[in-house]
């Protein structure tokens, strides 16, 4: 039996392991979308057949996924597909020099126009420098 976790609040290296399914250690043909959590603290998106890290728990929390608890043999039957940052349309401030993004098609775009955070409305996600160079720079967001 597949068990679902989900915790309101997520915190880097903090995060509260979801019960481990021992009964999964076969390879597993996981449907696309679903986030696995595994026994060793990593959680996997699968998207087009693939696996993809997901980088830290402040980007898993921005997609708001319901993890759901396997190993990795169950993960054996997809390839490994890169790292999964954070989800389109978040906004995070990079702590370590202040620059606000607007994560879009998977490209970081700096907002340098402070009527745009008030237009778009989002909530500011703070982040570490690794987290925020996982995505590429795109083009500036001066203007909605």
């Amino acid at each position: 039996m597949i068990q679902l976790t989900y915790t309101d609040r997520i915190f880097m290296f903090k995060r509260k392991k979801p019960v481990t399914v021992s009964d999964i250690r076969h390879k597993v043909n996981w449907p696309d979308g679903l986030f696995i959590m595994t026994e060793n603290d990593i959680c996997w998106h699968i998207t087009k057949g693939k696996r993809y890290k997901v980088f830290s728990d402040r980007a898993l929390d921005s997609w708001h996924p319901l993890p759901i608890s396997g190993s990795l043999i169950s993960l054996a039957g997809h390839p490994y597909g890169g790292i999964l940052g954070f989800r389109p349309g978040t906004v995070i401030e990079d702590l370590s020099s202040g620059i606000i993004y607007l994560i879009s098609n998977n490209k970081r775009r700096k907002i340098t126009n402070p009527d745009v955070l008030l237009m778009l409305g989002l909530p500011i996600i703070t982040v570490s420098k690794a987290e925020a160079d996982i995505h590429e720079d795109g083009e500036s967001l001066d203007d909605l």
